[in-house]
């Protein structure tokens, strides 16, 4: 009796590499079904990022560093050369996140609020004035307020209204610089 070998079905091996080849297609192709999701994402993250060159760059160049929230969009972060707690022409800007971040192209997404908590009461920030600094790096990494006040933590609230989620930026006294999804 001879046997008979029919081949009926695939291998291993080719269904690992079509399954491989899938992965990768869907993996390059979701940005294109969610741009408003990654234009977000990438916002968000640039300000993240943003937060941790300040920190560093009041480490290395030894001066504060401000953090202005021009509106509720764009942000300038600047070493305070002079010392003087405002942004003057003098002082260096270390990110203008006009430059940056229209290149996104992203009019959904903005800073919802900046909360400031103290001991006893917390302070929310909804409406941004260019010539107030609402926090700064010190030369240690330390997040400082401009009157030297004590707080416990800073938070800042991004939303786009597009998405089903925002992203939450917490700075706490000691520089320490987190950043959270979290879903509505």
């Amino acid at each position: 009796m001879e046997l008979i070998k029919s081949k009926k079905g695939f291998s291993l091996v080719e269904l690992v590499i079509v399954i491989s080849v899938f992965v990768i297609l869907v993996t390059i192709a979701t940005p294109l079904f969610f741009p408003e999701n990654v234009k977000f994402d990438s916002w968000s993250n640039g300000l993240y990022n943003a937060l941790y060159r300040a920190k560093t760059a009041a480490i290395i160049n030894l001066y504060e560093v401000g953090f202005i929230a021009l509106d509720n969009r764009n942000f300038l972060i600047f070493i305070d050369a002079n010392r003087s707690n405002s942004f003057d022409n003098n002082d260096p800007v270390v990110i203008d996140s006009r430059n940056i971040f229209n290149d996104f192209n992203n009019r959904n997404s903005s800073i919802q609020n900046i909360i400031i908590s103290f001991p006893s009461i917390n302070q929310i920030i909804n409406t941004f004035n260019p010539n107030v600094i609402i926090f700064k790096f010190n030369s240690l990494g330390f997040v400082i307020l401009p009157n030297n006040n004590q707080f416990n933590l800073i938070t800042i609230n991004l939303i786009n209204t597009r998405v089903s989620y925002r992203y939450s930026i917490t700075l706490n006294p000691g520089g320490d610089i987190n950043i959270r999804k979290i879903r509505n």
